[in-house]
């Protein structure tokens, strides 16, 4: 009970940090809840206070025939902060997936922010744009993440780019 109230804590202090850094541009590498999905890529209006409306990442968009937003909840987020390097598992013939091992910290985070969540989707963001969108199943327990159907080149890309995640 303690460590989930530190935990809440964390990623209240972790949000914080970063809105009073000035990264309201670029958010950071990180798990992120999904308020709303496919904003139009002209979508003009304000994002709604404490959301973000971040592009899907270009390497990922080969299923969609256009560029669009998908509106993130920056008020809380699970940053990407990695124990071991990210490693790429063949997925089909043309598809793998990377493997995520999170450190501790960010795992007890990813537990307390997957157990307020269970049934709503989150999306992972790298380099501020969204990789992957899923619906939370279960609470994840076990620290790991991954990232699905990537081409070879986009796994390869985003394995070199997350590597400097690893704490």
């Amino acid at each position: 009970m303690i460590t989930s109230r530190l935990n809440r804590i964390a990623l209240v202090l972790i949000s914080l940090a970063w809105a009073c850094n000035g990264y309201a541009q670029l958010p950071p590498d990180g798990l992120y809840k999904i308020p709303a999905f496919a904003v139009d890529s002209n979508w003009t209006e304000a994002a709604p206070e404490g959301t973000m409306a971040v592009p899907f990442h270009s390497l990922f968009l080969e299923a969609n025939e256009r560029e669009f937003r998908v509106l993130v909840d920056t008020s809380a987020f699970v940053p990407l902060e990695l124990e071991l390097p990210p490693r790429s598992e063949q997925q089909s013939e043309d598809k793998q997936r990377l493997l995520l091992s999170l450190t501790p910290e960010a795992s007890e985070l990813l537990k307390d922010f997957t157990a307020e969540r269970v049934g709503e989707s989150v999306a992972i963001v790298v380099d501020g744009k969204v990789v992957t969108r899923h619906r939370v199943r279960t609470v994840l327990t076990s620290g790991q993440l991954q990232i699905s159907w990537c081409g070879p080149d986009a796994c390869e890309q985003l394995r070199s780019k997350l590597v400097g995640n690893v704490r």
